[in-house]
């Protein structure tokens, strides 16, 4: 098991990982396009929190995927669904197979040589008309770039529930790059304050993509 899979593992033995409820941000997004989309896939899924709010939306088929054999326990546990381990570099499925594809908050965790790949392996996934929500930390955020700095603003994190784990902080102009895989994007900034610290802030590009 690599360093980055234990820093997870060891993140989902912690009680405040449970994450219950959806972000509220996808939620509106969903709402406006999930319609006819049926089949999803919900990449770094966690503890399953938008694998259930896929089902809600209407999906009948949803898989979550995650590095953390602690987090999929917790999804076999509650929701119903596929879980599969499984890192976003190379996924399991064959080209064409969902027609939405969440990766909300997962997608940062690692250096930026790696994101390209990432996306590719989503479009190919994902069918004609098929769309894509998905989550970028910003250069805005004060928050996370906290501990060993790799370049680039790449971080080894010292965050103490995430200790050890790899996150890359992204601008507006590199986000455009990077989604240009995509026919058409269209792309929004979410920051906040840390509760009792205004000094810090927490900034995640979010955006939506179709191919």
């Amino acid at each position: 098991m690599d360093a980055t899979t234990q820093s997870w593992n060891k993140h989902y033995t912690r009680d405040i990982s449970v994450l219950l409820y959806p972000d509220e941000q996808l939620v509106r997004m969903l709402a406006k396009y999930a319609g006819n989309k049926k089949r999803a896939l919900d990449v770094g899924c966690g503890t399953g929190r938008h694998v259930k709010l896929l089902h809600e939306f209407g999906c009948d088929f949803v898989v979550g995927i995650d590095i953390s054999f602690n987090a999929l326990t917790h999804c076999n546990k509650i929701l119903q669904g596929s879980f599969v381990q499984a890192n976003t570099l190379k996924l399991p499925f064959s080209e064409r197979t969902f027609d939405i594809v969440v990766a909300w908050g997962s997608l940062h965790y690692t250096t930026k040589d790696n994101l390209p790949v990432m996306l590719q392996e989503i479009k190919r996934i994902l069918c004609p008309g098929g769309v894509f929500f998905g989550t970028l930390r910003s250069i805005n955020d004060t928050f996370i770039a906290k501990g060993r700095h790799l370049g680039n603003n790449t971080w080894e994190t010292a965050l103490p529930d995430i200790n050890g784990a790899v996150v890359s902080l992204f601008s507006l102009d590199e986000v455009k790059t990077y989604l240009h895989v995509f026919n058409e994007y269209h792309i929004g900034l979410m920051e906040r304050t840390v509760l009792d610290d205004l000094t810090k802030t927490l900034s995640h590009w979010y955006f939506y993509a179709t191919i």
